[in-house]
Order: structure tokens, then C-alpha cells, then sequence
């Protein structure tokens, strides 16, 4: 931010900011920053995010092109950014060191440069497993009866509380503040559904907080640990005023769409109106009554769904990451869905992103 009389951190001014930063090399930091942070993608975000992905695709840092061929890609889509580059390099500063993502960002060799994300895989990999753990914590903690999660433990991993926050706020369907008790303080994490605004909500109880900030979406704070019950009993208090219109999520769904209209012509046009995120979601789609011909479970635990479905005999094939409703070989559903492209080994095909599912 800029200070009085122009000056930057550092003591720098604005016209030795411009001299010593190029502004197009920002973009790319700053496209996976606003993603990460669940920030809008509207207006300039939106146009940051958009100049910075075209710039990851480009970029010659030997890095990228690491990451490509090790998770076998050939192009980044702007999905990558949520669910690949910004899980990878988040997870060193969560579960250990965040120098060692700007290590793996600046290696010179691709000898180098692949030590470091395999390692950093691997933290990934363990976060994982915390987040699992402290999520199935926090489900037992959870009060149905009210219409907010606020939830706490002993040094729970501070890391991962935010991933296990938007968890519970997916399985649940109301927001959810989670925090973690170390050194005296109590350091928490928030995301919200609907149209709720949870920053308000947190701000609302600033008296009892230490420090406190985010916006709309995602929020975090910092609380006495003895001030955590009046918290959450005047959180619950304010949530159920909250119309429950305010926790849905408005329907993006553009229609019904007939299997044989998901084909490249489709992701072309998709394509051209990325990136999506926050106030600008991937369009959705509802595919009604399609036979489940296959399906096997995915990921370590078990708690990824992919089908093969079956509808006016054309099949496709679709995934439900971390899914509620499971359905089996031989069920009929109804999903509402996304469409992306499915790289694997060479071969690309329209892929379905499974939103909800219901059987029939």
C-alpha cells in the first residue's frame, strides 16, 4: 500500500516502485494470490487473474513446465490454479516452511526444480491427512441445531483450519468459523455460504476479538480462549436471524443439457469466458435420469466418486470430488454439474464435474 507522501514499505517511492518492479511479472503472482484467497473475480481481479494465466502458460520458469509433465499436462486451465498450483505451494508455508515453495518456484534446473515438488507433494499429501483428521474432530462437535459452525481444539493444526472450515461449510451448508487453541490465543479461520457476509458477522463481535479481517467469503480472527463461548453462543444468536434464503446458493445452473451437446464445441466456448471463481462461477448444468454403467471410488481415503454415465447412448465419464450422495453401477440420477477438459496420457475429453447428485 502506499503511504504519506508516496513512500512504499522499504522506505522506496512510488516512482522507485515502478523502476524496480516490472508490472507485467506481477500478474502471475497475483492471479494464483486472488484465487487462493477466494477473492471476487470481478472487475480488475477478474482481469488480474486473466493477464496472470496467460502469463503462467507462457511463463519459462523451469517450474511450470515441472509441474506440467509430473501431474501430465500439457496446458494450465484456469482450474489449476485452485485445485493444483495454489493447494502445492500453500502447503509448504501450512505444514512447514513456505520457503521451500520459493525455493521449488526458483530452481534454476529441473533436477532441482522436481526434488522440490516432489517433496512439497508430499507435504501435500500429509496435509491431507490432517485436514481429514481435524474435520472429523470438528463433525463431532458440531451443533446441529444452530445455523453456524463455530468450533475449536488444542493445537489444532492452524495450516489447515481454513480448508476444514470451507469442509464442514460443504457437508453442512452454513458457515463455519474454526479455530485452534496454542500459546494462550485462540487463532481462527471462516468461509460462508450463500449470501452471507461473514466478516460481518465476525466484526459484529469485535469486543471480544484481538484482531480480526477478510471480507465477505473468508475471514479470520484471533480471540481469547476465554471469550470463545460468548463467541460462539452470540454468533449462533445472530446466525438463526439469518433468512434461509441467505444460505443458498443462488442457482448457476444455465439448464438441462442433452449428453450429445457435450463435446469440444462446448469447451471452446467455455474456454473463452474463463477465469472462473468467486462472482463468476463455471457455468452449471443439470443431465437428468443417466445410468451409472461404472463407477470406482478415488483418492487415499477413499472420498472421490468417479462414474461412467450412460445417457441417450452416449457415455461420459464424470467425477464428484469429496462427495455427499454416492451412487452405484446400476443407479439412475439426476447431477448438476460443470464441463472440463480431462487430460490423461495424451488423450482429451469433455470430463463432468459433479455438483450434486440425486438418485432416482
Amino acid at each position: 500500500m502506499w503511504g504519506a507522501g508516496g513512500m512504499v514499505a522499504g522506505g522506496y517511492t512510488q516512482r522507485d516502485f515502478r523502476h524496480r518492479v516490472q508490472p507485467r511479472k506481477i500478474f502471475r503472482p497475483l492471479a494464483i494470490a486472488i484465487v487462493a484467497d477466494m477473492m471476487e473475480l470481478k472487475g480488475m481481479n477478474r482481469a488480474m487473474v486473466r493477464a496472470g494465466f496467460k502469463m503462467i502458460n507462457q511463463e519459462k520458469r523451469v517450474i511450470f513446465s515441472v509441474i506440467k509433465r509430473y501431474f501430465k499436462k500439457s496446458a494450465f486451465k484456469s482450474d489449476d490454479i485452485s485445485f493444483l498450483l495454489a493447494p502445492i505451494i500453500n502447503s509448504a508455508g501450512r505444514i512447514e516452511d513456505a520457503t521451500l515453495a520459493f525455493e521449488m518456484l526458483s530452481a534454476k534446473g529441473e533436477e532441482e526444480a522436481l526434488m522440490h515438488l516432489e517433496y512439497i507433494v508430499g507435504l501435500n499429501n500429509r496435509r491431507k491427512e490432517i485436514e481429514l483428521d481435524l474435520f472429523n474432530k470438528a463433525v463431532l462437535t458440531h451443533n446441529e441445531e444452530a445455523k453456524i459452525i463455530v468450533t475449536w481444539g488444542e493445537e489444532w493444526h492452524e495450516g489447515v483450519i481454513g480448508i476444514v472450515a470451507a469442509r464442514l461449510t460443504r457437508r453442512f451448508k452454513k458457515p463455519a468459523i474454526v479455530l485452534s487453541l496454542e500459546g494462550g490465543k485462540a487463532k481462527g479461520s471462516a468461509r460462508s455460504v450463500g449470501s452471507i457476509h461473514i466478516l460481518e458477522l465476525i466484526a459484529a463481535q469485535k469486543e471480544l476479538l484481538i484482531g480480526y479481517g477478510g471480507h465477505q467469503g473468508a475471514a479470520g480472527m484471533a480471540i481469547a480462549p476465554e471469550n470463545l463461548e460468548t463467541f460462539r453462543a452470540n454468533l449462533e444468536t445472530a446466525a438463526a436471524s439469518i433468512p434461509e434464503e441467505d444460505f443458498i446458493e443462488k442457482s448457476d445452473v444455465l439448464g438441462e443439457i442433452d449428453a450429445e451437446a457435450i463435446d469440444f464445441d462446448l469447451l471452446h466456448i467455455l474456454e473463452k469466458y474463463e477465469p472462473y471463481g468467486q462472482k463468476n462461477p463455471q457455468p452449471q448444468f443439470l443431465l437428468k435420469n443417466a445410468l451409472v454403467s461404472a463407477d470406482r471410488l478415488l483418492g487415499m481415503d477413499a472420498n472421490h466418486l468417479k462414474m461412467t454415465l450412460l445417457s441417450e447412448q452416449k457415455s461420459v465419464e464424470a467425477i464428484y470430488f469429496n462427495f455427499v450422495d454416492k451412487a452405484e453401477q446400476g443407479d439412475y440420477v439426476d447431477i448438476v454439474c460443470t464441463v472440463s477438459k480431462n487430460e490423461f496420457r495424451g488423450n482429451v475429453t469433455p470430463q463432468l464435474m459433479v455438483q450434486e447428485l440425486h438418485k432416482n
